[in-house]
């Protein structure tokens, strides 16, 4: 049911922010973690990936929730079992929080 409802919320602040949102990467990030806790990695990659290009469109360098967006991108290869792209993420979300 979350997926549902978060993919509803989606849609409708689709239509009411043309440009995105920060809520709107929070949803999608939502919309990510459902994913990755079902075992849908890829799927959880593509949500993971548009909030975090969603979030440096709206947010300093430093920000949180960048970091946030870039270790659950990480933490999502850890599980793939791409150690190299893992280490990538993960090293830029600790680098976001020292910025």
């Amino acid at each position: 049911k979350a997926l549902e409802y978060y993919t509803e919320a989606l849609e409708m602040m689709k239509k009411f922010f043309s440009d995105g949102h920060p809520e709107m990467a929070t949803c999608l990030n939502s919309i990510g973690s459902v994913y990755k806790d079902m075992g849908e990695h890829r799927k959880a990659l593509k949500y993971f990936t548009e909030a975090l290009e969603m979030r440096k469109k709206f947010f300093n360098a430093g920000h949180p929730d960048v970091a946030t967006s870039l270790k659950n991108i990480g933490n999502t290869y850890v599980a793939i079992g791409d150690h190299a792209k893992a280490q990538e993420y993960l090293q830029g979300s600790a680098e976001e929080l020292n910025e």
